[in-house]
């Protein structure tokens, strides 16, 4: 049996940026992905073409001026 961990603030606003970039994607993390490290460096997991950390950040960053 597992336990559902929820996802922290920053580990969403990443996977909405993901699918933002391509819905097609499939990915999962491995622990943590909050930084630019976690995202490149084994964090994640991609099943698909990886999105690139620069169109991730960007789709945040255009998220986050939308919200305000």
């Amino acid at each position: 049996m597992s336990n559902n961990i929820p996802f922290s603030q920053r580990e969403l606003d990443i996977i909405r940026a993901v699918k933002k970039a391509d819905p097609n994607a499939k990915f999962s993390f491995n622990g943590r992905v909050v930084n630019r490290f976690d995202f490149l460096y084994g964090g994640v997991k991609w099943e698909t073409n990886p999105v690139s950390w620069e169109q991730v950040l960007e789709n945040i960053l255009e998220s986050k001026s939308n919200e305000s």
